[in-house]
């Protein structure tokens, strides 16, 4: 393709998730602007035309980005965050969440109305950031009830009411940035592919611009509302540029336009932690040492290339042997995080499967290129690792690979009898 990779038009607005900008705060009592879109309206990102594609993979290869930044907030610190004729319809919401679901995204409903119209002179420095965790709410109620084109428009409007205050407060900007990122999710949902680049290219745009206040701490999403818990989604805490990066190249890799996937999957790789030692550092720019989650993270991104590479491989090919290089890189990753103990990384289980997936890609293409004993070896190891953490659905890949490389080599299939809980 001719197209140069570009990212889209960097917008008037912000949010991001590497380098940070430090900005003033807003003035005590300053109200927002709030406009009042129409609910048919297209939740597009500003400046956008529809599918394009924009000038930044150049200036994406080129530019180093400074590791991970984390968009910390205070959603409620206590009983007078919110004006009391908001807090009632918000109390009901939060006790229905989990027996009375669609009760509960009504009184939110109510709350964020409400709040959306309350007079200035009610108002705080700190209102958009509590506005927009509202929306936040409501939106992840609509989700969780199955209803994504509603929560993407909830989402689109809590987006654009923050758009003076990331002006001035970095905080701001980033939640932006992760919220756009949330926004290409369930454009997914809903299977318009258009706004899902859209909304991906955005926040990546966003990222590679910069200027956005870097933070090390992150929380875990949950913020107090009176005497009650209101459990805002974890991506609200924190905006990373790896996972912008490897979003929008999953859907180009979903499109099958490698070309833009493949940098941006390298570029994500260039910003995180993965430096073992002197000699290996997985291709990053990071200064900092490797943990059991960032190996698996990286692994996830290697398997993604290798996968990238194998969809236009044949036996004898050069596209065969990349894949297998980069599935290569994502067992070596897998390995050195083994030796730092998996227990040790955010998520276990989900390290684990990550090397069931890879363990089963790796021997597939082994198995391409007629290395049918290291196919088998790999198959086995699959297949053992996916019984451990009860993935049935890998099981059964494994075991079917297993079964087929030993019938090529003239050998009686005989897999491990299944768990009871390998099928489930």
């Amino acid at each position: 393709m001719q197209r140069c990779a570009r990212l889209a038009r960097i917008a008037p607005r912000a949010r991001a998730s590497s380098a940070r900008l430090l900005a003033p705060r807003l003035r005590t009592n300053a109200p927002i602007v709030r406009r009042h879109y129409a609910s048919g309206a297209e939740p597009y990102p500003p400046g956008s035309t529809g599918y394009r594609i924009s000038t930044v993979f150049t200036t994406m290869i080129a530019v180093a980005l400074a590791g991970t930044a984390y968009a910390v907030y205070e959603f409620y610190s206590s009983v007078t965050t919110y004006p009391q004729s908001i807090r009632p319809d918000l109390r009901k919401a939060i006790k229905a969440e989990k027996d009375k679901p669609l009760a509960s995204a009504r009184f939110y409903r109510k709350a964020w109305d409400a709040a959306r119209e309350l007079d200035a002179s009610e108002l705080s420095s700190a209102w958009p950031k509590k506005l927009s965790g509202l929306g936040i709410a409501l939106a992840a109620r609509l989700e969780g009830n199955g209803d994504f084109k509603e929560a993407l428009q909830v989402m689109h409007t809590a987006w654009q009411d923050l758009e003076d205050s990331a002006k001035m407060d970095a905080e701001m900007r980033a939640r932006r940035v992760a919220m756009a990122s949330k926004m290409a999710d369930l454009a997914g949902e809903v299977d318009d592919d258009t706004v899902e680049e859209e909304w991906a290219v955005w926040a990546v745009e966003e990222v590679l611009r910069g200027g956005i206040e870097q933070k090390k701490v992150s929380v875990k999403g949950k913020e107090k509302a009176d005497d009650d818990e209101l459990a805002l989604p974890s991506w609200v805490g924190k905006a990373e540029t790896v996972s912008v990066l490897e979003k929008l190249g999953s859907i180009y890799a979903k499109k099958g336009n490698a070309e833009y996937a493949v940098p941006l999957y390298l570029q994500a790789l260039a910003q995180m932690p993965l430096r073992v030692s002197p000699q290996k550092t997985f291709f990053s720019t990071s200064p900092d040492q490797a943990t059991p989650t960032s190996l698996c993270q990286a692994a996830v991104l290697f398997n993604n290339l290798s996968e990238l590479f194998s969809q236009r491989a044949a036996p004898n090919t050069n596209e065969l042997k990349q894949a297998l290089q980069w599935g290569h890189r994502a067992m070596e990753a897998l390995r050195e995080a083994s030796k730092m103990g998996l227990d040790n990384a955010e998520d276990p289980d989900a390290c684990r499967r990550t090397g069931v997936v890879v363990q089963t890609n790796q021997a597939t293409l082994l198995e391409m290129g007629g290395d049918l004993r290291s196919a088998e070896v790999l198959f086995t190891s699959a297949h053992r690792l996916a019984d451990q953490v009860r993935w049935g659905e890998a099981y059964s890949q494994a075991a079917s690979g297993l079964r087929r490389v030993q019938r090529a080599q003239g050998k009686q299939p005989s897999p491990p009898t299944p768990s009871p809980d390998a099928a489930k």
